[in-house]
Parts: structure tokens; sequence; C-alpha cells
């Protein structure tokens, strides 16, 4: 009977271990570096990024700075500036053109090279990805792993955001392998000859304005990744900040925001934290993670 019973706690054990798993988060540290290609021919710096998931909840710090907060359960993007105790907040996914990135939409396609590396003390595998958008094309490297701390909830809210933007300009790679991604290189050609309805006289200037234009080479990397509780004060509004409504927003250059953020899928564009596609390409123009599309007021 004795023995019965030590099975019965064990079991109950297992269970109970498995709810404070699932209940648990991943927060991870990335840097973003643009290796070569800058369009300002000066190589701008390294900039740092912590992201939060838990549950249905994603955060995203920006150089300690500016953050956004996305809420699948609410369907919102909370954006967050601390040096004027300000917010703003926009549906997610976005409705209509502001869920339209500048520049056209970005996808991408990933095979697995059945290569495996070790990065940070993690088992990763490399894939390769290719893609399209309208300002041009990009190949990109990931490794990715399926062990790390964190991964399967990181993998169950990129799964959930994926339906959330399924029908909308930000939808995801279909293929989209499981796990974290431990470092990104993404080389990105411009080529404004993708992109449809230009003027004439437009599609001039920026012909010869990427005309000579090198390829611009990025990498992400994850620095440390860890899993666990998150509170829950980490994805509320700070008290005493003062709620304001955008005028025109739209998705900044991206990671960002990894778009505060990135998402595993492509593009090139502005700054990089979330997947996103803006004006003059930096570091981060694939993003590396899940986030969603970032905005400016």
């Amino acid at each position: 009977m004795n023995k019965y019973l030590a099975a019965l706690v064990a079991a109950i054990g297992l269970v109970a271990s498995g709810f404070a798993t699932a209940s648990a988060g991943v927060v991870m540290t990335e840097t973003e570096t643009m290796v070569s290609g800058s369009p300002t021919g000066k190589t701008p710096e390294p900039r740092t990024q912590t992201m939060m998931i838990q549950g249905n909840k994603q955060k995203t710090v920006i150089d300690g700075g500016r953050t956004i907060i996305t809420d699948l359960d609410k369907g919102t993007t909370v954006i967050i500036n601390p040096a004027q105790k300000s917010y703003f907040e926009r549906p997610f996914p976005p409705p209509g053109r502001m869920g339209a990135p500048a520049g056209g939409m970005h996808t991408a396609t990933f095979t697995a090279t059945g290569k495996t590396r070790t990065l940070g003390g993690n088992k990763c595998e490399d894939y390769n990805g290719a893609g399209k958008f309208a300002m041009g094309d990009f190949t990109v490297v990931s490794c990715i792993s399926s062990t790390a701390p964190g991964a399967a909830e990181f993998t169950t809210f990129q799964k959930k955001m994926t339906a959330k933007l399924k029908d909308t300009q930000f939808a995801m790679p279909a293929n989209l392998p499981d796990g974290i991604p431990l470092e990104q290189d993404t080389t990105t050609k411009m080529n404004i000859m993708n992109m449809p309805n230009l003027p004439p006289a437009a599609a001039e200037q920026l012909k010869k304005q990427f005309a000579n234009r090198p390829p611009i080479v990025s990498k992400i990397e994850v620095t440390k990744v860890e899993e666990r509780k998150i509170p829950a004060s980490e994805f509320e509004i700070p008290t005493g900040y003062t709620k304001h409504e955008p005028g025109m927003p739209h998705p900044p250059g991206m990671m960002g925001g990894m778009n505060g953020g990135h998402m595993m899928g492509g593009g090139s564009g502005g700054s990089s934290s979330a997947g996103n596609l803006g004006g003059g390409a930096t570091a981060g123009d694939a993003p590396l993670t899940v986030a969603p599309p970032p905005a400016n007021p």
C-alpha cells in the first residue's frame, strides 16, 4: 500500500512540476550588429534589447529605453516611452493600412541544413532562409535551439502570434522551425524593381540611389536566455504614465523591432526591433525572434 501511495505522490509531483514549467516565462537578451553595408557609410553601434515572454504576453525593452508590450488575449500593443512617461496603444494585429509595413510584405522560407552548433552552452541547428520584400531580397542563416531554456514557451507564443498575423501584411512564414533563434546572420540586397506601382520619377531616383549600394550584412545574437517566472507587473503600464494618441503611426525601420522584438521572417529596413521594414536599413533587417510590428507615435 505504501508503494502505491508513493507512486501516487510521485505522479502528483510530476504533474505539479509540469504546471510550474508551463507557467514559467522566458527572458532573452539580444545584441544586433550591422556587420557591413550601412547606407550611411558609417557602421552604427550595436544595439541591445531584452525580450520577455510569458503566456500570451510579450515585452521588449530596446536599449533600456522604449518598451513594447503585446497582449494576444486583449489584442493590443502598447508602446511606452520612459523618457516622456507616456504611452500609446494600438490594436494587434493593426487594422487596415496600419498593418502594412512600409516597403511592402516580407516573407521567408526555411530549410534545415543538418548542421548543428553549440552557442552559449545550448545546442542549435542551422536553417537557411530566403525571401523577397518590396525593396529587395535577403538570405539568412539562423541557428535555432529547441532545447534552450524557455524554448517551449517561446515556440508556443510564436505559433499563437503567427495565427494572429495570418491574414495581415505581417504574415509570418508557415514553416517557421520550433525553438529559439540563438544566432541569425542576414544578407540583404536592395532592389527597387520589386516595388509595384512606383512612379517613374521616383523609380529612377531610387535606382540611382541603390545602384552601387553593397549588400547589408547584419547579425543578431542571443547573449543570455533563461526560463523563470516573470511578475505580472512587468507587462503592465507603469503608474503615473500618460496615455496619448499617435498621429500617423507607421512601422519604424526594423528590430522593431525584432520592432520591439523580432519575427523570424526576414526583410530589410530601418532599425531592427521587430520584423519591420522602413527606410534605410540597419542591423536586424531580418528579425530574429517573434515580435509584433512596432509603431511610432
